[in-house]
């Protein structure tokens, strides 16, 4: 899942720190209850909740002076190779990364 890509990163307990661990998902609804044990489906993982802005600046805080980050751009292509990954971009331009991380 993310959370161990995120660990892979370095941002693993960063992550964990600021959100919230989820150990059981519930759903009610018409139909009954429904309870998903997460600890179970996630053996070697954690589920963690955490605001996407709250997420954003740590991604951007630990990254800064460390790699070139791209913001406010959109992304029209990728094309993932062996050793990195090619991007193009909505503006004509594209670049080349080690890692690339999205998000609406």
């Amino acid at each position: 899942n993310g959370m161990r890509v995120l660990a892979e990163l370095g941002f693993g307990d960063a992550v964990v720190d600021a959100g919230t661990i989820l150990t059981t998902i519930v759903n009610h609804s018409a139909a009954g209850v429904l309870r998903i044990p997460l600890r179970e489906i996630w053996k070697q993982g954690r589920s963690v909740a955490l605001p996407r802005r709250r997420l954003a600046a740590l991604l951007l805080d630990g990254l800064v002076g460390r790699a070139d980050v791209a913001l406010d751009r959109r992304v029209v292509g990728l094309r993932e190779h062996r050793d990195h990954v090619d991007v193009e971009f909505a503006d004509g331009h594209s670049d080349r990364f080690d890692v690339v991380i999205a998000a609406d």
